[in-house]
């Protein structure tokens, strides 16, 4: 710790330089994982998305888990995955919409994360096969009262996807640039 001092750097500038990855969150169907990809090929890291892992190692789908097992069950397989990629580096990482109810996957993704909170109109998300987000306009508004707080409170930086998606990973990779030069100075 004297060597920080030292130098004149401050703890939180080393651990944001140990930061390699970007995980994205927010509401089910904002376009997290078409923005991850795009992202993934901007900065030459690679791609991961936990819904998609748990599909692959479970070999069940994300519906059927809720259906079959419960809610409970998939928060566990989860925050057990967000765990696992943790100890990857250089990454992009598509999280699934309800990752942010557990302070555990929050501290995990935040050991070598910047965490960006994609914002989406309600009106605008895409809620095919997305099993809490399917029940409607009024379900959906429940469940973005329920976690906005919580992506704004855990996210690095917020940005809106609105409009074309490429332009949105395009200002999440200039702004991810821009929070990783805060350490340079």
């Amino acid at each position: 710790m004297l060597r920080v001092v030292e130098i004149g750097l401050k703890k939180e500038d080393i651990d944001l330089r140990k930061k390699t990855n970007i995980a994205i969150i927010g509401m089910p169907g904002s376009g997290k994982t078409t923005i991850c990809k795009k992202l993934a090929d901007l900065s030459k890291k690679d791609f991961v998305d936990v819904d998609s892992l748990i599909v692959s190692e479970n070999n069940i789908t994300i519906a059927d888990i809720f259906e079959q097992y419960g809610e409970e069950y998939f928060r566990k397989l989860e925050c057990d995955m967000i765990q696992r990629l943790s100890l990857i580096d250089n990454v992009v990482i598509s999280t699934g919409g309800g990752c942010v109810k557990n302070i555990d996957n929050i501290d995990n993704l935040k050991q070598k994360s910047i965490i960006i909170y994609v914002k989406r109109d309600l009106e605008k998300l895409e809620t095919a096969g997305r099993p809490l987000s399917a029940r409607g306009l009024e379900a959906v508004k429940k469940l973005f009262d329920e976690r906005r707080g919580l992506y704004e409170k855990y996210s690095d930086i917020q940005v809106e996807n609105n409009t074309d998606i490429q332009d949105c990973a395009i200002r999440i990779y200039k702004s991810y640039l821009k929070h990783i030069e805060k350490s340079d100075k």
